[in-house]
């Protein structure tokens, strides 16, 4: 390869880090010692390096101020955005070379306009589409090209917990272009981190006059959010499209504005360019400026009356820093009313930087603690980012003293959703149907930057499926506990018999003539030992609702289930009049046909309507159709026909208001009790039986005539010798009586 020519290659701005290091300084009361900090300036080197042939495919920054982008869960991880990109998996402490993209990918300039983390790849906007690095392999993809000018890529991200509501939050990406009316401006959304997107349809909004600069899915509301700005006036609107829209507050917007944000899904939203920064702590709704403030004294409503350019800012957690362009550093902390300084022992919370589950009609019990100085008052607030869909009930009250004599305040929290909470309108109350997210923040009004940092503790509430629930069948009378089967027995491939005529694999609960007697092998190890059933009991399972280990209650709620080899020999006790409905019952033959899915697993608590509330739409019309839901407000139950043998069920709690979780499970029973099954129809043994009592009798009368004559007698003789060899073997299988 020739060398084509020596580049300096560097930034307009050498960076510059700030070392913070204890120091002891005295209090504000300057009569008690604390550590506040002084800084230390660390010079960094200048970047140079030869450019060698391909320089072409160098990775370049749009804009000319650089950014950081750390990684939101794992801070080691970092991408630097400027006049080159460097990517850092150990916080910058070794030598780097720059990104430059493949020339497979054929983009001649590569131009980066945004970047995120997913998994363990980076997604960047480059030059209108979408890439995906893998940095732990070093390979590329091409993921979405449009010719549409994608210029953002956005996600949000979970580092509270492992359950799945909290690590599928980083499945949704969406990637779009800025700067166009919403009626020409193209979304995408992907639900798997990134790899596959799909156009979203925001048509609904193609009559407002406006620009968008930003779209975004704030997990924390649960719905999505688009920036829109008239003229110099922004504003956010808010919805889950296609249902109705919600507006926040206007703001002043100078401009476009980059958009930070900060991790831990608290809705914390930093805008800001060179003129102006500005500061949201509840997704966009309220948007104001970040006021200046020196030893206490307010100077500046704003940084940008002070006349000075923003280079670029950094942010972590509640913490914010500013860098101008003439050298000035500017630092604080970001809350809901950052206005003075105070020094407060303690705040704590036992939700901090965890997630705790909120399951349908659950609540939740948190707490925090709070220990102020005795000259100061200050005053706690709970803060919740969704309020539409978390409720919640506070009490505080004094809790001791601590070992310096201080009162030590206790704040007791507790969660519900909001419905239940009895303080909201209708209106106001999410779709409680849908699982969402929030945030909890203990904070303290007017807490500003102090010496000992209180960083408010922050938690997230998972408003879903708590995945440690599960359903089981109770089972204290089986098969094995009678000894009529045994565990051996059944592990052994143990096969029973589905007679022809009494299941239908479609599941339509036809009669299939078509059909052979089908072998079905049992499976021990997931149904266990059957449960015995008598087959002229009118029966329903008993459903036990377990989390993890712990036995919560029994299940009393509405719930389907069918026999998952299309067994259908056997019916309802309750017919949809008989089970009080006013409107038509669903059932299986209706699910299934309304579903892709033509199986057992088609009816579920998303698709189920209740037919004891009046609907138009689904008049009753046929109230002498069975009514094949079980549990809840009727006494319906399963009646089985003539049968002995295996049903294996499949049973899913249908009750869209009981859990979040899809609640399901398989069991098995073995029905015992019935006769068996006549070889002949009725009418064939019924001729049968009269015709032997007709010859009875005729021997009754004819027997006698014959005795009285020589022939007849002959003939009795013969019958009898015939009869003797067998009597006389039958006396010999009599065993003795003594």
């Amino acid at each position: 390869m020739r060398l084509n020519r020596l580049q300096f290659w560097g930034f307009n701005w050498l960076p510059v880090f700030v070392l913070l290091v204890p120091a002891p300084c005295k209090s504000a009361s300057n009569k008690s010692s604390i550590f506040c900090t002084r800084e230390y300036t660390v010079r960094t080197g200048k970047i140079h390096y030869v450019e060698i042939g391909g320089h072409e495919n160098l990775l370049y920054y749009a804009y000319d101020k650089p950014i950081i982008l750390v990684h939101p869960c794992h801070s080691h991880i970092a991408l630097f955005l400027g006049k080159t990109v460097f990517l850092t998996t150990n916080y910058f402490e070794s030598s780097l070379k720059p990104l430059f993209a493949p020339r497979s990918l054929q983009i001649a300039v590569p131009v980066v306009t945004s970047a995120i983390f997913s998994s363990s790849y980076l997604l960047l906007a480059i030059n209108g589409n979408i890439y995906s690095f893998d940095y732990e392999d070093g390979t590329w993809h091409k993921i979405l090209e449009t010719g549409e000018k994608l210029e953002r890529v956005f996600a949000e991200y979970c580092c509270y917990s492992d359950d799945f509501s909290c690590i599928s939050v980083s499945f949704m990406v969406l990637a779009y272009s800025i700067g166009l009316p919403p009626g020409n401006t193209a979304v995408y959304i992907s639900r798997s981190l990134g790899l596959h997107f799909d156009r979203l349809n925001i048509t609904q909004m193609g009559h407002i006059q406006a620009t968008v600069e930003g779209f975004f899915y704030f997990h924390s509301m649960s719905k999505y959010a688009v920036l829109l700005k008239f003229g110099k006036v922004g504003r956010f609107l808010y919805t889950n499209f296609p249902e109705e829209e919600s507006l926040g507050l206007p703001f002043f917007m100078d401009g476009s504005y980059r958009i930070t944000n900060l991790p831990g899904l608290k809705g914390f939203l930093i805008f800001w360019n060179e003129n102006n920064i500005q500061f949201s702590h509840n997704s966009g709704q309220l948007v104001g400026p970040i006021i200046v403030k020196k030893n206490m004294q307010f100077l500046y409503p704003s940084i940008s009356q002070m006349g000075m350019k923003i280079y670029t800012i950094a942010s972590y957690d509640n913490e914010l820093a500013i860098l101008t362009e003439n050298g000035r550093f500017f630092y604080g902390t970001l809350g809901l009313l950052s206005t003075s300084i105070f020094e407060a022992e303690l705040l704590q919370g036992n939700f901090d930087k965890t997630m705790h589950i909120l399951d349908m009609s659950d609540t939740l019990h948190l707490y925090g603690v709070m220990v102020p100085q005795p000259t100061q008052n200050p005053i706690p607030i709970i803060t919740i980012s969704n309020p539409h869909s978390l409720g919640l009930k506070l009490k505080m009250y004094e809790d001791g003293y601590t070992y310096d004599g201080n009162i030590k305040f206790k704040i007791n929290i507790t969660l519900m959703q909001q419905y239940l909470s009895g303080k909201a309108h209708d209106s106001f109350i999410s779709n409680i149907k849908v699982p969402s997210l929030s945030t909890i923040t203990l904070d303290l009004i007017d807490r500003g930057l102090s010496c000992i940092d209180l960083q408010p503790p922050t938690g997230l509430i998972s408003i879903g499926c708590n995945w440690a629930k599960k359903i089981i069948i109770r089972n204290t009378l089986n098969a094995c506990t009678k000894d009529i089967l045994t565990p051996v027995e059944l592990q052994k491939n143990y096969t029973y018999i589905l007679e022809k005529g009494t299941y239908d694999p479609s599941f339509n609960s036809r009669l299939r003539l078509d059909l052979q007697d089908q072998a079905v092998i049992y499976d021990y190890e997931e149904l266990g030992c059957p449960q015995l059933v008598y087959f002229n009991n009118p029966w329903k399972p008993v459903i036990e609702l377990w989390e993890g280990s712990r036995f919560v209650e029994v299940v009393t709620t509405e719930f389907v289930l069918m026999e998952k080899n299309g067994m259908h020999t056997y019916n309802y006790s309750k017919n949809v009049g008989g089970a009080n409905c006013k409107s038509q019952a669903q059932n299986w033959t209706s699910v299934m046909a309304a579903s892709t899915t033509k199986n057992y697993l088609a009816w579920t608590r998303e698709i189920y309507v209740t037919c004891h509330e009046l609907n138009h739409s689904i008049p009753l019309l046929w109230p002498d159709l069975e009514y094949q839901i079980l549990g809840g407000r009727t006494d319906n139950s399963i009646i089985f026909q003539e049968r002995n043998g295996f049903y294996i069920f499949h049973l899913t709690i249908v009750d869209p208001f009981y859990s979040y979780c899809d609640l399901t499970t398989s069991f098995a029973i073995y029905v015992y009790g019935a006769f068996p099954q006549r070889l002949l129809p009725d009418y064939p043994l019924a001729l049968l039986v009269m015709l032997s009592m007709l010859f009875i009798l005729w021997l009754g009368y004819v027997i006698p005539k014959l005795s009285s004559t020589e022939k007849g007698r002959v003939i009795i003789g013969f019958f009898q010798e015939l009869w003797n060899p067998f009597m006389k073997r039958e006396k010999r299988k009599r065993p003795s009586h003594r």
